[in-house]
């Protein structure tokens, strides 16, 4: 099987006759993977700039430190689903202001300012990977009753 681009020839793969097969070829698919990661270190780095004023500061901070940025930015992302942006936004000022830039620092301050604003814990609820629907929807409750 060919694939062409005009004249240009894209790929060749050999032709399966299988029924509902998936056939990869590992070099294409490594280097997917490896394209969507640095996409979603980006996505991820954007979507906390919208939000935290001062974020910046904090990714120039880790990079002269020498972290590795897409662990970071991905653990700052989780933190940021937890805790909110304006909870987020005051605890990035505050270890910026405080001369701090660990990220175990900023996760301290998301929790302090949590108590203080005397929100309840963020719970995060792993679902398994098989499971593709993670809403539920509501519906009355009467029936259980019958």
């Amino acid at each position: 099987m060919r694939l062409l681009d005009g004249p240009s020839e894209v790929a060749c793969h050999v032709r399966s006759w299988g029924f509902r097969q998936t056939i990869e070829e590992p070099a294409h698919r490594e280097a997917l993977v490896r394209e969507r990661q640095r996409a979603r270190d980006l996505k991820g780095r954007d979507r906390l700039r919208v939000h935290i004023p001062d974020i910046d500061r904090l990714f120039g901070s880790w990079l002269e430190r020498g972290h590795v940025m897409a662990a970071q930015v991905a653990r700052t992302g989780k933190l940021f689903d937890l805790y909110g942006a304006s909870v987020m936004a005051d605890a990035v000022a505050e270890i910026l202001a405080r001369g701090l830039d660990d990220p175990s620092a900023l996760a301290v301050a998301c929790d302090r300012r949590r108590r203080a604003l005397q929100k309840p814990m963020p719970l995060t609820i792993p679902l398994p990977d098989h499971v593709d629907d993670r809403e539920v929807i509501p519906h009355a409750l009467e029936q259980y009753d019958e």
